[in-house]
């Protein structure tokens, strides 16, 4: 069953941008939680994972090209 964050991420193939997930992190009086481990780690979080992923390579080379364009360092 996908979920509708794999259909946001389908729905945003077009748009040049990096996808990062975050996990959420308790700051402050929440820190002595116990929230989100790797073995919570469900399989539809590891779904979204690799979609994420997948759409970062797809889109990192054109981004690297288009921030290093007219720059001295990129030769390198």
């Amino acid at each position: 069953m996908r979920d509708e964050g794999a259909y946001l991420i389908d729905d945003l193939k077009s748009m040049r941008s990096l996808i990062v997930p975050l996990f959420f992190v308790p700051l402050g009086q929440l820190r002595s939680e116990d929230w989100f481990t790797k073995s919570k780690l469900s399989e539809r979080h590891k779904q979204l994972l690799i979609q994420c992923a997948e759409y970062d390579f797809y889109w990192v080379d054109e981004l690297l090209d288009m921030s290093f364009q007219g720059k001295w360092y990129h030769l390198f």
